[in-house]
C-alpha cells in the first residue's frame, strides 16, 4: 500500500478533531452536573459527605480538559474561539469549585461551650457569602442542624420558624452549649443518692466528675430534676414544681414599666408606594442609609422622602426611608420615630394595640 491520500489524511483529521471536541463536550457536562448540585445543596438536603466527594471527583477532570484542549488548539487554527473555549471554562470551574468548598467549611457544627447567636449569626453570614438563592425555611433548617445539643433542635424545630431572623431571635435567649452534651456521655451519668440538699447538688457520674451543662432547676445542682434526692417543691397556689407559694411568680403584683419596640428604629416604606404616589425621592445630607436588621443582614436605603402620617386620629410629619420593594414584606413599617413624638400616645388594651394623638403647642417638623 501507499502513503495515504490527502482526502484520507482530511478524514483522520477531522475524524481524530471529532472525538476531541466530544470527549470536551463530557467534561465540560460533568461540570454542568455538579454546579447544579452545589447550587441546590441545601434545597436538595444533601449531605456534606457526599459533597466532599463529589468534589474529590471533578477536580480531576481540569487536568483532562487541559490535556484535551491543548490537542484541539493545536488541530485548529481558530485560536480566539478556543480561547474563549478554556477561559469560560476555567472560570466556571474555579467558581463551582470555590463555592462547594466554601459550602464544606461552612457545613459545621457549634461547638461545645459556643454562644447560639454568635452561631448562628456566624453560619447566617457564611451562607450568605456563597450568592446562592436559598429559601429561608432552608437556612434555618441547616442553621438547626448544626446544633449538637438535641434538646435544643427539638425544640427549634417544634417552633417552625418562618424566616432566619425568628430562629435568630430565639437562639439569642438561650446560653452557650453546654461543654460536654453527647449522647455517649449522657449514657454514662451515674446518678448517686443523696440524703440531704447539700449533697443533691453535688450528684456525680461514674469517673466521679460532676457532669456540666445540666441544671436541676429544683435543687440547682447537675443532674436531671428526675434524678433529684431532693424532696419536690410544689407551689400551692399555681400548683407548678420548682418554688415555693411565697415565690410564686404569678402571685406577683407589682407593676412593670418597660419600653415597647415596634422592630424598627425608623419609618420605612416601598419604592413602589412612593412612586405610586408620585412623591419624589431626595438624596439629601443623610444620603443612602446602611440599615442592619436583627440578623445582621445590611440594606442600603434608597433615599428619604418627607411624608405626613397618620394613624387613628395621630398626624406627624417625617422624613421616611426609602427601601426597594425585595427588602420590604409589608408596604410601611412605622417606627419609633414617630411612636416617640411628644404628641403620639399609644397603649395596649384587652381590646388591642390603640394610637391617639394629643395637642401639643409645638410642632415638631423632621
Amino acid at each position: 500500500m501507499g502513503p495515504p491520500s490527502d482526502n484520507e489524511l482530511e478524514e483522520q483529521f477531522q475524524d481524530k478533531l471529532k472525538e476531541l471536541v466530544f470527549h470536551r463536550g463530557q467534561i465540560k457536562s460533568h461540570l454542568t452536573r455538579f454546579s447544579s448540585f452545589v447550587n441546590a445543596f441545601y434545597i436538595a438536603n444533601k449531605s456534606a459527605t457526599e459533597l466532599e466527594k463529589r468534589l474529590s471527583t471533578i477536580e480531576s477532570y481540569f487536568n483532562n480538559f487541559d490535556s484535551v484542549q491543548s490537542q484541539i488548539e493545536l488541530l485548529t487554527n481558530n485560536d480566539d474561539k478556543q480561547l474563549q473555549e478554556r477561559v469560560t471554562f476555567e472560570e466556571a470551574f474555579y467558581s463551582t469549585v470555590s463555592s462547594a468548598q466554601d459550602i464544606i467549611n461552612n457545613h459545621r457544627k457549634a461547638l461545645p461551650g459556643q454562644n447560639l447567636s454568635e452561631y448562628c449569626f456566624n453560619k447566617l453570614d457564611k451562607l450568605k457569602e456563597l450568592k446562592i438563592d436559598i429559601p429561608q425555611d432552608y437556612l434555618a433548617d441547616a442553621i438547626i442542624t448544626g446544633i449538637n445539643n438535641e434538646d435544643v433542635v427539638r425544640a427549634a424545630r417544634s417552633s417552625k420558624f418562618s424566616d432566619t431572623n425568628e430562629l435568630y431571635a430565639y437562639l439569642s435567649t438561650l446560653n452557650n452549649l453546654p461543654q460536654n452534651f453527647t449522647r455517649l456521655e449522657r449514657k454514662q451519668f451515674v446518678y448517686q443518692p443523696s440524703t440531704s440538699a447539700a449533697d443533691a447538688k453535688n450528684s456525680v457520674n461514674s469517673n466521679n466528675k460532676v457532669s456540666k451543662g445540666v441544671i436541676c432547676f429544683n435543687c440547682q445542682g447537675q443532674h436531671y430534676f428526675k434524678n433529684c434526692p431532693k424532696p419536690k417543691l410544689e407551689c400551692f397556689h399555681c400548683k407548678k414544681l420548682g418554688h415555693k407559694q411565697n415565690q410564686c411568680p404569678l402571685k406577683s403584683t407589682k407593676n412593670s414599666f418597660k419600653k415597647q419596640h415596634t422592630g424598627s428604629t425608623r419609618t420605612l416604606l416601598k419604592r413602589s408606594v412612593i412612586e405610586k404616589l408620585g412623591l419624589r425621592i431626595e438624596n439629601n445630607d443623610i444620603g443612602k442609609l446602611v440599615l442592619r436588621g436583627f440578623s445582621g443582614n445590611l440594606v442600603v436605603s434608597e433615599g428619604t422622602v418627607a411624608v405626613r402620617i397618620r394613624m387613628d386620629n395621630a398626624c406627624a410629619e417625617l422624613e421616611v426611608i426609602v427601601l426597594d420593594d425585595e427588602q420590604m414584606m409589608h408596604d410601611c413599617i412605622i417606627g419609633c420615630d414617630f411612636l416617640n413624638l411628644p404628641q403620639v400616645l399609644f397603649y395596649k388594651n384587652d381590646k388591642g394595640f390603640v394610637i391617639k394623638g394629643l395637642n401639643v403647642r409645638r410642632t415638631y417638623m423632621f
